[in-house]
């Protein structure tokens, strides 16, 4: 459990309307040592990095790129929300996606074999960044349902068909439900005058992800 402490920490940095209570579990889930030491490892650093999104202040979604061996290349987050980053990756901008960021560091040159972890289902933009670079295949650990058929995408051309990578998801268990509640706390979070990140959220902002969190709860 989180001390005093740390509970006030939280209180301060979201003081939003339906935030806290989805704050709050999703840090009481990732509390659970016991739910954590039972991840497949590279899903742990998936989770890892997603928490590190939701605290910068930007959408929680990590990700992971493993070789053909299973060897872990490169991390990556969702950085939409903030204002400075590594060099070379996204950031501040609605195309700052984890699985852009993980891709934009795998080292040159293209490796063969490679397997994309993200904690949410990638969407048609992530999608065609996987095909440009040949990831061989994608996990995912919670479904999307904004993104529902973006696996018809290879019915476009051959070329798309050709490129297109195996997909396994969502997952079951802790990861997905952890998958899933950090970009809908962030949803909530977003939807008030405050954002994340502790500057003020623009109106049309607001209005994108009170519509996305309608779709969550709609459909989950």
């Amino acid at each position: 459990m989180k001390s005093s402490a740390e509970r006030a920490k939280w209180s301060d940095r979201f003081p939003w309307g339906a935030g806290p209570s989805l704050v709050r579990a999703s840090a009481a889930m990732w509390s659970s040592a016991m739910m954590y030491a039972e991840l497949d490892p590279v899903w742990a650093q998936a989770v890892d990095q997603s928490w590190e999104s939701f605290r910068a202040g930007s959408i929680g979604i990590g990700a992971v790129v493993t070789d053909g061996s299973g060897t872990v290349v490169a991390v990556g987050r969702n950085r939409a929300g903030e204002d400075s980053g590594p060099a070379g990756r996204l950031y501040g901008t609605r195309m700052a996606h984890a699985e852009v960021d993980v891709l934009s560091a795998v080292a040159a040159p293209r490796r063969e074999g490679l397997t994309v972890w993200s904690t949410l289902q990638p969407c048609a933009f992530c999608a065609a960044a996987m095909v440009l670079m040949k990831v061989s295949h994608v996990r995912f650990a919670a479904r999307d349902p904004l993104w529902d058929g973006v696996e018809r995408l290879p019915e476009l051309n051959p070329f798309v068909a050709s490129r297109w990578p195996g997909r396994t998801g969502p997952e079951s268990g802790e990861v997905a439900v952890f998958g899933g509640l950090l970009p809908l706390a962030w949803c909530c979070a977003s939807s008030a005058p405050t954002h994340p990140s502790g500057a003020s959220t623009p109106s049309r902002t607001r209005h994108c992800w009170r519509t996305r969190l309608r779709c969550w709860t709609t459909v989950t």
